[in-house]
């Protein structure tokens, strides 16, 4: 998962898209779950107005909307990575920390939806003859 929340305590036993869609759902309670920068791999102590502003369009538009892959293609989320690369190159950061967070960023959102995709397939779990 992404996203640290609390609101995920009472939801470990669903599937990982239906927890990002609960997350979805819940985001207007907790608003603060989309300043966690886990996704980017990178502390972020003291980030600046712009910076905050980037890592909440990127949990909101890319990481809380995993759990909907059956309704947005893939290209989708490579068209919002595209906007994320641009809007991260915009940002007032040092080079190394830049290329850092989108290494993570990337890596870790495609690893993601893997695990969705694949936790959602028909056939797993069920015995091979």
């Amino acid at each position: 998962m992404l996203i640290h929340s609390p609101l995920l305590r009472n939801v470990d036993d669903r599937s990982l898209a239906e927890q990002y869609n609960w997350l979805l759902h819940c985001w207007e309670s907790d608003r603060f779950m989309l300043d966690d920068t886990y996704v980017f791999g990178v502390e972020l102590i003291c980030m600046s107005k712009e910076v905050k502003k980037f890592v909440r369009w990127v949990n909101y538009n890319i990481v809380l909307r995993i759990g909907q892959h059956e309704y947005e293609p893939l290209k989708t989320y490579e068209v919002l990575l595209r906007i994320a690369t641009g809007m991260l190159n915009k940002l007032n950061l040092p080079r190394e920390t830049k290329l850092l967070m989108h290494t993570n960023m990337t890596s870790n959102i495609h690893n993601e939806l893997d695990r969705v995709m694949i936790e959602s397939l028909p056939f797993i779990g069920t015995p091979l003859l």
